[in-house]
C-alpha cells in the first residue's frame, strides 16, 4: 500500500505535501492548486482552493494504481472535512482509532476529530475516485458562523462551534438530489482563473448551505423527511420500471417498497416529486398507456389485453379507458385503423 503523509492544514499546502510525498510538481492559478498524478502511481488529479472565512474545496479526481492512504498527521488542530463521494468508495478513520468508516458513492460523511488528532483516507486499487472535501477552519469561520447557524440543529451546531476540537464526531448518509446537481455544474463549468475561483467559492457555500438542510432532514422520523437523495431518487426510478415490468401483477404499495429499498412514505412523496402522480395513479396511467399500444398494435382480444395489464373486470376496464380518452377501447380501436 502506498502512504502518503500530510503535515499541513491549508488546502494550498496539503495538495503541495502531497506532491513532495510522491515527488510531483503542483501548478496554481489564482490560488487554485493542482496536482496531476504520476503515470507510475495512476492517473487523474487532486486539486483545491481556499477561500477566504476558513473554508476551502479539495477535489480527489483520479485513479490510484494500487491501494492508498493519505495520513492527515499534522500537530495542529483539523478542519471539518464534509465529504461527498461521487464516484468510487473511500475508508476514513480517525488517526489513533481503529474504526473505520466505509463512505460509498452517492454518501456524504461529515467528520471532525478531537485536538490535534488527524484523519486517515483509504483509496481502493484501479477505481475511479471522485471525491470532494470542503474543509472549515472553524476558528476562522466563527464569525460568519455566529449568525448563521441559529436555527440549525443543536449536534451540528455545536460542532461548528467547538472551535478547540473538544469532540469527536462523525455522520454518514446519502447526500440531496441539489447537491448532485451542484456536482454537475462544478464539473461542466469550464471557465479558468479568477471566474473559475468566484464561481466555485459561491457553489460551495450553497453546497453547504444544502449540506445543513440535508442533516435537520436526517434528524426527522422518516415519515417527515422530504429532501430526496440521489439514491433515492435512482431507487423511485427503479419501483416506476418495476410496475412496468409487471404490469399484469400490478404491484401495490408494499410490494413495491420493499423492492426499492424505500419506506412507503418516502416512496409516495418520491412519486409525487418526480412524476406529479401517486404511486397508484402512475400504475393506473401506465396500465392505460399499455391499453392504448396493445390496441391499436396488436389483434389481442379485449379480454387478453385486460388479462396482461392485470384487469380482470372488463367494465372496470372499459369505465376508465373511456374515462381518459372518451372511447369505448373496441371504438377507440375501430376509429383509429380506420384512419
Amino acid at each position: 500500500m502506498n502512504i502518503i503523509e500530510v503535515n499541513s492544514i491549508p488546502i494550498d499546502e496539503v495538495i503541495k505535501d502531497i506532491g513532495r510525498a510522491i515527488s510531483q510538481p503542483v501548478s496554481e492559478n489564482c490560488k487554485q492548486v493542482r496536482l496531476d498524478i504520476p503515470e507510475a502511481l495512476g492517473e487523474g488529479s487532486i486539486s483545491g482552493i481556499n477561500f477566504k472565512n476558513g473554508f476551502g474545496f479539495i477535489h480527489y479526481d483520479c485513479v490510484f494504481k494500487a491501494k492508498t492512504e493519505i495520513q492527515f498527521v499534522v500537530d495542529k488542530i483539523h478542519p471539518l472535512k464534509f465529504l461527498y463521494m461521487l464516484k468510487g468508495n473511500m475508508v476514513h478513520r480517525f488517526e489513533g482509532n481503529k474504526e473505520k468508516h466505509s463512505i460509498e458513492q452517492y454518501q456524504h460523511g461529515i467528520v471532525a476529530n478531537v485536538q490535534d488528532k488527524g484523519h486517515i483516507l483509504q483509496f481502493s486499487e484501479e477505481e475511479q475516485l471522485s471525491m470532494i472535501s470542503i474543509e472549515i477552519d472553524r476558528e476562522n469561520f466563527i464569525d460568519k458562523i455566529n449568525c448563521e447557524l441559529e436555527g440549525i440543529g443543536y449536534k451540528l451546531k455545536e460542532v461548528f462551534l467547538d472551535v478547540k476540537a473538544q469532540k469527536e464526531f462523525y455522520h454518514k448518509g446519502f447526500y440531496s438530489l441539489k447537491i448532485a446537481d451542484l456536482f454537475r455544474e462544478i464539473q461542466e463549468f469550464k471557465r479558468n482563473n479568477f471566474i473559475r475561483r468566484i464561481f466555485l467559492e459561491a457553489l460551495t457555500m450553497k453546497m453547504l448551505t444544502y449540506e445543513l438542510e440535508k442533516y435537520e432532514d436526517e434528524l426527522k422520523t422518516e415519515t417527515e423527511q422530504r429532501i430526496l437523495t440521489h439514491y433515492e431518487v435512482r431507487s423511485i426510478r427503479k419501483a416506476a420500471n418495476y410496475i412496468e415490468d409487471h404490469i399484469s401483477k400490478g404491484p401495490d404499495l408494499e410490494e413495491l417498497s420493499r423492492y426499492a429499498g424505500l419506506n412507503k412514505n418516502k416512496l409516495q412523496y418520491g412519486f409525487q416529486v418526480l412524476f406529479d402522480t401517486s404511486v397508484h395513479t402512475y400504475l393506473k396511467q401506465t396500465r392505460l398507456k399499455m391499453m392504448k399500444t396493445l390496441l391499436l398494435n396488436t389483434d389481442l382480444s379485449i379480454s387478453e389485453i385486460s388479462n396482461r395489464i392485470g384487469i380482470k373486470s372488463y367494465s372496470y376496464f372499459s369505465r376508465i379507458f373511456k374515462e381518459k380518452y372518451e372511447l369505448s377501447p373496441m371504438e377507440f380501436r375501430k376509429l383509429n385503423r380506420l384512419s
